[in-house]
């Protein structure tokens, strides 16, 4: 496959959605794509409305890079959120061979869960590595996405997994626990310096969380630099 069919107007098109987007606020985190506003994420930004199987047969780049990319946007912090998109597409030539992406990006995620190996549980990381295995293989476009989910939640989930076991946690703190990851994902995120022990873990696990997505946006990147 050739990036943007090879077509300089294809490219163009899509800066300029995403431009039009980024200028007028409308770039927006956790939104497909509001076809009366005209706003939403990376995604409908670069396509004009939301559909990331339509990658290929719109733009000329592969669909699962418009499920990565759509996971990546959202799980990243605002202020970089709102930057990914003019770096993914800028990172990308327009007559690039888009097919070797797919093998760097694997390489490039294995080195984050290498790099991140610490932080992991045996089973969280064997479930990782499974997935990344059967993610690239013959699975939907879309489990690449969701790869990418289960590599920033998993750490994410890891720290509050810690605590648990340092704490010999209830039953009671556990469910505690993970209410507090589904209210927090995209809240600002509390002061590490509260003296509530759970809303501090929390903090510090939404920090790595994000950490974790700033690195799988460079791996993104980065893969597409690699293309020739």
């Amino acid at each position: 496959m050739i990036a943007f069919k090879g077509d300089t107007l294809i490219r163009k098109a899509v800066k300029d959605r995403v431009k039009e987007c980024k200028d007028a606020g409308k770039l927006k985190k956790f939104l497909e794509w509001d076809d009366v506003l005209k706003e939403g994420g990376i995604v409908g930004c670069m396509l004009g409305f939301y559909d990331p199987d339509a990658f290929e047969s719109e733009i000329g780049l592969p669909n699962w890079l418009g499920h990565c990319a759509d996971r990546i946007f959202n799980g990243l912090p605002q202020a970089q959120a709102v930057l990914f998109p003019d770096a993914l597409i800028d990172a990308i030539k327009k007559d690039a061979e888009m097919d070797p992406m797919k093998g760097h990006f694997l390489l490039k995620v294995q080195q984050v869960l290498a790099a991140n190996i610490s932080s992991l549980s045996a089973n969280l990381l064997a479930g990782l590595e499974t997935l990344v295995a059967s993610g690239f293989a013959k699975a939907p476009n879309s489990t690449v996405g969701d790869l990418c989910d289960g590599v920033g939640v998993a750490i994410y989930l890891s720290e509050y997994e810690k605590v648990l076991r340092q704490d010999n946690a209830s039953r009671e703190k556990i469910d505690l626990l993970l209410q507090n990851i589904s209210i927090t994902i995209d809240e600002p995120v509390p002061s590490i310096d509260s003296g509530d022990r759970l809303i501090q873990i929390g903090a510090l696990a939404r920090l790595k969380r994000e950490d974790i997505f700033l690195q799988l946006r460079s791996a993104l990147i980065d893969s597409a630099l690699l293309l020739v």
